[in-house]
């Protein structure tokens, strides 16, 4: 029985896991207004104003040439806008893959059109694309059915285990405590990571750009899930604590006694 609890509780925390981090990012890193909104906060699009034409220039002397310091902060915003709802739903659902039109691009920019070239990109993953729609997929579908699996399996671990329901249940959540921790500490080095990408010379004011808004997002995300783990942390301390109770109720409830067998009276036949 114990060995089974062990297994309930690890299946139990695995599912809860996936549900709860389904969950969180499906509110935030797979929401297109909250990114938006983290954006705004971050003054994300004033500083990608001056932040492209400098990287602009650096990687390319023609540009440089051009005289073009600056752009529009709302072009930036309303490309943004325009692009990221379709990019999260071709990430999720597999939509079609947004384009952007580079002639009008161009023109926002003060730049010339392309020559002897396309006039619209596709924002997809190239080679990887196929995979990041069969991961988002996956995952959306992990949200969508891991919560009624834990319920289902909460159901049967209080059903089948008896005795064994309380520290079943508090190994399950105090393990997904431990997994909820490991996540905000990862989220916490995910921006050294995905900036570390952006540290070349030509782009360093790009970098610097980005810098506050993914340090924002992800420190955000982190905070989310230490949350989460501290309230499985406390669910573990309060169903061990439920169990102990029980425990010392049994220790000392009365024991019903069990009846004597009658004595045969004095001189009766065996």
């Amino acid at each position: 029985m114990k060995f089974l609890s062990h297994v309930l509780a690890f299946i139990l925390a695995t599912v809860l896991a996936a549900s709860v981090s389904t969950w969180i990012l499906s509110h935030t890193l797979w929401n297109a207004k909250f990114l938006e909104q983290q954006a705004t906060q971050a003054q994300l699009y004033p500083k990608l104003a001056t932040a492209i034409p400098a990287s602009a220039a650096a990687s390319d002397p023609s540009v440089a040439k051009s005289g073009v310091t600056s752009i529009d902060p709302a072009l930036i915003e309303n490309q943004v806008n325009t692009l990221l709802p379709p990019i999260l739903d071709h990430i999720r659902k597999g939509t079609p893959a947004p384009t952007v039109n580079l002639v009008d691009l161009a023109a926002a920019i003060g730049q010339d059109p392309p020559e002897n070239g396309p006039t619209t990109q596709t924002i997809d993953f190239g080679s990887a694309d196929t995979k990041v729609t069969q991961y988002g997929h996956d995952v959306d579908l992990v949200g969508t059915y891991a919560p009624w699996v834990a319920l289902g399996l909460i159901i049967l671990i209080v059903a089948v285990m008896r005795h064994h329901r309380w520290p079943t249940l508090s190994r399950a959540a105090f393990d997904t405590a431990i997994g909820m921790a490991l996540l905000a500490g990862l989220f916490m080095i995910i921006p050294q990571l995905v900036l570390q990408a952006l540290n070349k010379a030509e782009m360093k004011a790009v970098h610097d750009a980005v810098s506050p808004f993914a340090s924002q997002l992800f420190n955000g995300l982190a905070a989310r899930f230490g949350l989460a783990a501290l309230v499985f942390l406390l669910a573990a301390i309060g169903l061990w604590c439920i169990y102990g109770i029980s425990l010392i109720k049994a220790k000392f409830a009365p024991k019903s006694k069990k009846p004597k067998a009658p004595t045969a009276a004095p001189g009766s036949a065996s």
